[in-house]
């Protein structure tokens, strides 16, 4: 038996490791897959990103083509006058001389400010105009709240584009928790196109991450671990959460601990508070039938009897005024058990 015994626990003792080997083995298979799934969205962020930075660089170099088309034919005019000997007037200047003016969009108050910046950015790359010299080419075209916070920015700083970006997102309420709602509401329909549907995806998650400060690529699985934790969190813990600035999840959670914990301690220290300062409770006294609700008519009513007590502790022996007789005057019994009653 003793063999037995000790075989009986070794069968046991391999299986429990077996058990443990394949867990273990199950938690890395879902590790590995869990990876997987990361990469491919990452791969799939970053072709959709790209697909959107091929058609930036397709329009501009599109807007350069039509420049040099445009300066060839300047150039053309101008031999085909030399050679006729056509004498130029400065005063009347040929058009194909005339450089044309820069146009850039114009913001009226109520417009899509996100769209205004991205095609006023898109000009300025087809004019070829430096970043540092957006400001002076925006000025003129804001009118309405955008105008507001130009003339707000600081005279140090006036000529920083992002800045501006960054204040005019704030005052338009396009703050980074509005891109996030809106990037995850997008979905595809058959009326929009898949190059159109890929550029709003890019643009309200760009806005997203970089409202959200996110300035390398190490930090972004930080946002989307806490977007999934905040998940239905009511907005009180949320800002809670938020304004200790957790740096991981973890972080988060304990926080958001923390506030449970104070929030039970509150509402206890309310209870025994309240327990303290309050009165005792008694049983309320009888103040007579409920009033009948008025009627139009005079009807009989019938005479409120309660169905309780009027205390919950019943008349004790010793209370003189306590089963006392009409009859004979005497404690312990009423008239109709009086012994002194005819009728009983």
């Amino acid at each position: 038996m003793t063999e037995s015994t000790a075989q009986q626990k070794m069968e046991l003792a391999r299986f429990q490791a077996e058990e443990k080997q394949k867990e273990h083995e199950r938690q890395i298979e879902l590790m590995q897959l869990e990876k997987e799934v990361q990469k491919a969205a990452h791969r799939r962020e970053m072709e959709a990103r790209k697909h959107v930075e091929e058609e930036k660089e397709k329009e501009r170099k599109h807007v350069e083509e039509e420049k040099e088309k445009e300066r060839k034919h300047a150039l053309e005019m101008e031999k085909v006058k030399a050679q006729q000997n056509i004498p130029t007037n400065p005063s009347n200047p040929s058009p194909g001389t005339t450089p044309h003016p820069r146009k850039f969009p114009t913001y009226k108050a109520g417009d899509d400010t996100e769209a205004f910046l991205e095609n006023f950015e898109r000009a300025c790359l087809g004019y070829n105009i430096s970043t540092d010299q957006y400001m002076v080419e925006l000025r003129p075209q804001l009118s309405g709240p955008l105008a507001e916070v130009a003339a707000e920015m600081p005279k140090e700083h006036m000529n920083k584009y992002e800045l501006f970006k960054s204040k005019a997102r704030v005052r338009m309420g396009i703050t980074p928790e509005q891109s996030r709602r809106r990037f995850r509401a997008l979905r595809w329909k058959p009326e929009v196109s898949f190059t159109r549907h890929a550029y709003h995806i890019v643009k309200h998650g760009d806005a997203w991450i970089s409202g959200a400060s996110v300035e390398s690529p190490v930090d972004l699985p930080f946002l989307m671990q806490m977007e999934q934790f905040l998940e239905g969190v009511p907005e009180e813990i949320e800002r809670y959460i938020l304004d200790g600035k957790p740096k991981t999840v973890i972080e988060a959670g304990e926080i958001g601990a923390r506030w449970v914990e104070v929030a039970e301690k509150k509402k206890t220290g309310r209870s025994w508070s309240g327990d303290q300062k309050g009165q005792p409770q008694t049983t309320p006294y009888y103040q007579g039938p409920p009033k009948a609700p008025p009627t139009s008519q005079r009807t009989l009513q019938t005479p409120y009897r309660p169905t309780t007590p009027f205390s919950s502790n019943p008349p004790r022996p010793s209370d003189p005024s306590a089963g006392r007789c009409f009859k004979c005057n005497e404690l312990g019994h009423v008239k109709a058990n009086c012994p002194k009653n005819p009728n009983r």
